[in-house]
């Protein structure tokens, strides 16, 4: 703020700088509100040098970039003199504002220098996808007014640098296993859907650098997920329906590598409606990865809200930019040529090491809304992991955070098939849950099924008549799949009826492929023929025949893992939709 006595022997220069003084009532209506530290001076150092994208009270910039102070008095920002439009007063002082905000210009000199503000407006909009005029002009203030966008900041990161290369960068995390959590759902989606999302989101990075996802329990993640309004306890104010959409921080400790999501958008998935989730995901998951925003205006890490697109495909910009800082995935070697008549035999072994020394609670298979392929699901604690068809075993997914409100572990599972609609459906103690359309629907055993028990340690539908079998103990029950009630002259005993096998299973399950029945006992599995009514001899085992531990893992890029981990997981969530 200029003093006039300072300028009492220029009267001269008083009045031309008169004429460049921005009128605060005008700048006010752009920073009413924010009287609550949003942008308070960040006067402390955050330890191990993590100066971006933090709390305020760690001094350095936020998601909006830049080190905030509010203003006082009257701004002194050029006007736009060099404009040959004739512009709205009101307008002018919003795009100035707004650059001062996203960093194109800054908040804590004097008078601007016309050719930096020039250079500043280009920039802006360079970044928006228009033509760099360096003029202030109406399709300029239509396209930022109008365009709802990321709360991050565009400045660039290194001037120099980015002369040689269009994406910018950070830093990225120390580690190539990165752990993300969902601290609260929005409401605007079935939870199922919300986590089919941002498991999808978190693959479009991974799909192209050496990354690897895992979802785990909140709070115990590197990236957490959280969707608020308005004033959410990080010092950077969501501005409501419109405008900021989300904002992240770049990897560090604490809030480092964050994600918030303006609650007051409406998200949605697959649809021209709303503010598309994906989209913003996956571009607020490239600035926790390190990425900063991008001047390629149709790259995923460009600031401005691009839409739904059917067919998403991430920009080589974009590409390059993650690569930078994780590596590409490697490409499978080159190999010698098998001698002949001897194929070669793809890795399929499991990238998430830890389902091969699991406990395995139980086991649930079949085919689901549109997808076609049956799918294994294998249950174990507060996890399940996903095998379909004959493709490597996915990474680990928290059975909460597909299944709502399932807190207990699951003793048992099967599919069923009501009314064309499949459901899975749980038994844990005394209760059952049902889920479909993401309900769940917990009823107790004896209420549902007439039987009474206080565990269920398997369950399946049998192919040979399409019934739904129970096992407890050394005792089984036969259920109609319709009313799921169970039928007169149960229970029975295991071993009288199942060719001595006296149980108890941890899992029973049936593929229709072969007509073929699987009992699994602690590690090992009976295979038992459904025509014939047998049991085959020798047993095999679940890890080494079934999820293949057994075999060596690579890379993760070998056929047919390049489908497995987070991509496989994300392609059997999308077709579980019409289920959950």
């Amino acid at each position: 703020m200029f003093k006039t006595n300072s300028l009492r022997a220029s009267p001269r220069l008083l009045v031309i700088l008169g004429l460049c003084i921005l009128p605060v009532s005008v700048l006010g209506q752009f920073w009413q509100g924010n009287t609550d530290g949003e942008y308070a001076n960040l006067d402390q150092d955050y330890p191990n040098n993590y100066n971006n994208y933090h709390y305020p009270q760690y001094q350095g910039m936020g998601p909006y970039g830049q080190q905030q102070q509010q203003p006082q008095g009257q701004a002194t920002v050029s006007s736009n003199a060099d404009s040959d439009e004739d512009l709205d007063p009101e307008d002018v002082a919003f795009m100035k504002t707004y650059m001062q905000k996203f960093e194109y210009t800054s908040s804590t000199r004097g008078v601007e220098d016309p050719e930096e503000t020039r250079i500043a407006i280009m920039r802006l909009q360079k970044m928006a996808g228009l033509t760099p005029t360096g003029m202030f002009n109406n399709e300029t203030i239509a396209r930022i007014r109008n365009s709802k966008r990321c709360g991050n900041s565009d400045k660039p990161v290194d001037t120099n640098e980015m002369r040689r290369r269009r994406y910018a960068i950070q830093h990225g995390w120390s580690k190539r296993k990165i752990t993300w959590a969902v601290k609260n759902y929005t409401p605007d989606m079935q939870r199922a859907t919300t986590t089919r999302v941002l498991v999808t989101s978190f693959q479009v990075w991974s799909d192209v650098a050496m990354l690897e996802f895992q979802q785990t329990k909140f709070p115990r993640a590197d990236i957490l997920v959280q969707f608020a309004r308005g004033n959410h306890g990080d010092g950077y104010a969501f501005d409501g329906q419109g405008g900021t959409l989300a904002h992240a921080y770049f990897p560090g400790d604490g809030i480092g590598g964050d994600v918030h999501f303006d609650e007051d958008e409406s998200f949605t998935d697959e649809t021209m409606r709303g503010t598309n989730l994906f989209i913003v995901a996956a571009h607020e998951i490239g600035h926790s990865l390190g990425l900063a925003h991008s001047d390629v205006s149709s790259s995923l890490m460009a600031p401005y809200y691009q839409g739904y697109q059917s067919s998403f495909s991430l920009h080589t910009d974009d590409i390059k930019g993650i690569r930078s800082l994780y590596g590409a995935r490697n490409q499978p070697p080159n190999r010698p040529r098998p001698p002949p008549g001897k194929p070669t035999i793809p890795n399929k072994g499991p990238k998430d090491r830890s389902i091969c020394n699991a406990r395995i609670n139980t086991v649930a298979y079949g085919t689901i809304a549109g997808q076609p392929t049956p799918t294994l699901y294998i249950f174990s604690g507060e996890q399940f992991w996903v095998k379909r068809g004959n493709d490597a075993v996915s990474n680990a997914l928290q059975t909460e955070s597909v299944f709502v409100d399932m807190q207990d572990i699951p003793d048992a599972a099967f599919i069923r098939t009501f009314r064309g609609q499949k459901r899975m459906v749980f038994f844990s103690g005394s209760k059952i849950w049902e889920f479909s359309q993401g309900v769940y629907q917990p009823r107790n055993i004896l209420e549902r099924t007439g039987i009474r028990t206080n565990k269920i340690d398997a369950a399946f539908k049998w192919a040979r008549n399409n019934k739904i079998y129970l096992f407890s103990r050394g005792l089984y029950w036969r259920l109609d799949e319709n009313t799921m009630r169970a039928e007169s002259g149960y229970p029975r005993v295991i071993k009288d009826n199942w060719r001595g096998r006296p149980g108890p299973f941890n899992a029973v399950w049936t593929e229709n492929k072969d007509r073929t029945s699987y009992f699994l006992i602690g590690g090992q599995v009976s295979t038992f023929k459904d025509n014939e009514v047998y049991f085959v001899t020798p047993k095999k085992s679940f890890a080494s025949d079934w999820l293949m531990c057994g075999q060596n893992i690579g890379s993760g890029t070998n056929a047919p893992i390049t489908v497995s981990g987070t991509l496989l997981l994300a392609s059997t969530l999308a077709a579980m939709k019409g289920m959950l």
